[in-house]
């Protein structure tokens, strides 16, 4: 059964799943994210941009504090610090990996998986692929997992 469309918020252009779902409703510049940082943030980010734009359609917002990328839903984003970007991807089970720095649990929905990265080149196969599976969850595919 197909999906009904996204709602549109009229002042701020964001998309949601249901009509009027609060939000901060801010616009936002992508590079206000990135001001202050090594330019090795904004290649990070760029890499971890396009790990989520490989595994089908998705949407950047820059929101205050934080950047979101969205299929449907928000299944993976950032916050840039100075020394590092705090990238997240929610999934359906815990996982591991060298450079996840914490674990989020949000019971029946799944889990945040933060990671720790410092250089575009952090972002391996084995992210890659759980940006894909994070994307599944972004499309509303994946059912709870308990």
């Amino acid at each position: 059964m197909p999906k009904p469309p996204l709602w549109q918020c009229p002042r701020c252009g964001h998309r949601f799943v249901t009509k009027n779902l609060w939000h901060s409703c801010v616009r936002v510049s992508l590079a206000t994210h990135f001001r202050g940082k090594p330019p090795d943030r904004k290649r990070t980010f760029d890499r971890w941009l396009q790990a989520a734009r490989v595994c089908g359609p998705t949407i950047a917002y820059a929101q205050k504090t934080r950047i979101t990328i969205q299929a449907r839903v928000r299944f993976a984003g950032a916050v840039v610090r100075v020394g590092h970007l705090d990238a997240t991807l929610w999934l359906r089970r815990r996982v591991t990996h060298p450079l996840l720095d914490r674990v989020e649990d949000f019971g029946r929905i799944g889990y945040v998986h933060h990671f720790r990265l410092t250089s575009p080149g952090d972002i391996d196969t084995e992210l890659k692929a759980l940006m894909c599976e994070a994307h599944q969850v972004g499309t509303q595919e994946l059912k709870a997992a308990r």
